[in-house]
């Protein structure tokens, strides 16, 4: 079985990334997390992959989460990094998920009507919009130049901290999340200017906010638009399998055998950030909000109406994800939520069965906005809806923005279909 495989590699290389950690293993709770991920995976093919009635992207982007979220998890068990509760709510995180993306494919099923908009509509808004980031970007960061990767969390910590209105610190967080889609929908559209203008936004942005995510899902999204050609589709669920695991060996070995810190420091940074990283950041949550009893951040915005709410609990003076830097990494790194974190963040113990839904209408939606776009596009677009998700970063303002340029995309390729067809 080929996850089978992937599962243990994600062990080896927990192992291997977190030594200094002093993780300690054990048997006892290695066993147990095969055995979750046997049964994990036996819900998963019977819900998801051996329906008939959900499209090929959904079952995808399933898969994603469940790869690079849900079995990163399971390894940490076996090192005693997670309590039992804690296994239990996020796989009924998942479990809901799953559940409710095949109920309603199954009794929702439902098309988006796209609009012959033409590519000058989607133009006209990209070339506003980066005209406004770009005013943005030189009055408050001057345009600064920052390539360096030791220290990014300063260069975040640093614009967090600048004096700007909520409304534009939405804005730009926002421009910089969908500009990875935008720029490889120009590359696929051969259209240099836009994605050079895009390229050059993202770069001043990760300079900025010193965001890995906006530089590495761009310079993805080059790697697969210029070289894989049209070789690549949603459909080939095992191809990525096989990637996964080609990904994880070749970098496990060449961090054992490497004599320098460069390929160790980059294969830390990419594979263990991503997939291990986000996972300890969901544990320290759960750990927070049961260990000191923090009130979730929407019933205290509620709250704030009608009384003065503790400056110790005030989520714009003392953000959970700030506190959590402080108490666990000893650092004033934002540390990323997570599925459940997020949920447990935003709503407590409700949450765990709320958020799901939000996540399951992201899912759906996304699967109908992108069907009429590149299959390269596809691919990559659900990839980054992924890596968002999972590091809990995906918000009200996002996902209307994401989806409007999405609405853009699939109308402008939609309306060529039906050109080429009715020739």
């Amino acid at each position: 079985m080929i996850l089978s495989v992937y599962k243990f590699l994600l062990g080896w290389l927990c192992s291997i990334f977190y030594s200094w950690r002093k993780f300690e293993y054990s048997f006892a709770f290695e066993t147990l997390s095969w055995f979750i991920f046997a049964g994990s995976f036996f819900l998963f093919r019977i819900i998801v992959l051996l329906s008939k009635r959900m499209d090929d992207i959904l079952k995808f982007l399933l898969l994603l989460l469940y790869m690079i979220s849900y079995l990163p998890f399971t390894s940490l068990i076996g090192f005693r990094q997670v309590s039992i509760p804690l296994i239990v709510y996020n796989s009924i995180y998942f479990l809901v998920i799953g559940t409710a993306c095949r109920l309603a494919v199954e009794f929702c099923s439902f098309k988006i009507p796209f609009i012959a908009a033409g590519r000058r509509l989607l133009t006209g808004v990209c070339v506003v919009t980066i005209s406004i980031y770009l005013y943005f970007s030189y009055k408050y960061t001057s345009l600064r130049l920052y390539l360096s990767f030791d220290d990014v969390y300063v260069a975040g910590h640093g614009f967090k901290s600048l004096n700007v209105s909520k409304f534009w610190r939405i804005f730009f967080a926002t421009f910089l999340w969908v500009t990875p889609y935008l720029i490889s929908y120009f590359l696929v559209q051969r259209r240099l200017i836009m994605a050079i203008l895009y390229t050059l936004s993202g770069i001043s942005g990760y300079c900025a906010c010193g965001s890995k995510f906006i530089l590495l899902a761009s310079v993805g999204g080059y790697i697969i638009v210029l070289f894989f050609n049209k070789k690549i589709t949603v459909r080939r669920r095992e191809f990525f399998c096989y990637l996964g695991i080609a990904v994880f060996l070749i970098s496990g070995l060449a961090m054992k055998v490497s004599r320098t810190n460069i390929v160790a420091d980059w294969t830390s940074r990419c594979l263990a950030r991503m997939l291990f990283e986000v996972n300890f950041a969901v544990i320290h949550y759960f750990n927070f909000f049961i260990e000191t009893h923090h009130p979730p951040e929407y019933f205290l915005q509620f709250l704030s109406h009608f009384i003065e709410v503790p400056v110790r609990y005030h989520s714009a003076i003392n953000p959970v994800p700030l506190l959590i830097g402080r108490i666990y990494y000893d650092t004033e790194c934002w540390c990323c939520s997570g599925l459940l974190g997020t949920a447990v963040m935003r709503l407590g113990y409700p949450g765990i069965f709320v958020m799901p839904f939000f996540h399951v209408f992201i899912l759906l939606f996304f699967s109908r906005l992108v069907v009429a776009l590149d299959e390269r596009l596809q691919v990559l677009f659900s990839f980054f809806l992924a890596f968002s998700i999972i590091n809990g970063s995906v918000d009200i303002h996002f996902v209307c923005t994401l989806f409007f340029y999405l609405y853009l995309m699939g109308s402008t390729g939609n309306s060529k279909k039906s050109c080429n067809s009715s020739q």
